[in-house]
């Protein structure tokens, strides 16, 4: 009976030091924290989107995001689990060119990529559902990388990344 209540014990206070240890660790990716680049503005955001980053060993699927697009950067956030605040998953930049790539350790994926790797396409036999596609540039040893979802945005991606 000892042993069972020292191991609950410690069991909840390494559960409890670990999601202690996370949440600072994960504290600088909070989308609050991003700042803005100077000369960049936020051009719209669109909230519960599905991400999925593909082309990698094994893909991954992003829930409940939100997609904010400025007129430099696309920042892909996703919404905590017991928290009102989104931390950051991916940012495209599409404001220089791909070879000036920030090398820098993030706790998030970050690419920078030319505006015509990012494109619009509709899902085949599904009218009324559009995809933005981002291909990634060869990184990190990975070649075919991108990241999918859809939008219910599609004008002004289409101003952002067609007409702009």
């Amino acid at each position: 009976m000892e042993f069972s209540i020292n191991f609950t014990i410690a069991a909840v206070v390494i559960f409890v030091g670990t999601m202690v240890v996370f949440s600072y660790i994960f504290k600088t990716t909070d989308l609050e924290n991003i700042d803005l680049l100077p000369g960049e503005e936020i051009l719209f955001e669109e909230k519960g989107v599905k991400v999925e980053h593909g082309g990698v060993i094994k893909g991954a699927v992003f829930l409940n995001c939100l997609v904010r697009v400025t007129n430099m950067r696309l920042i892909i956030a996703q919404k905590g689990i017991f928290r009102e605040s989104y931390f950051i998953r991916h940012v495209i930049d599409y404001s220089v060119p791909e070879n000036s790539a920030d090398k820098s350790k993030k706790n998030y994926f970050s690419a920078v990529v030319d505006r015509e790797r990012i494109r619009l396409e509709d899902e085949p036999g599904k009218k009324g559902r559009t995809f933005v596609i981002v291909e990634i540039p060869y990184s990190s040893g990975m070649s075919g990388q991108y990241i999918r979802f859809i939008t219910s945005r599609v004008d002004e991606f289409k101003n952002q990344f067609i007409y702009g």
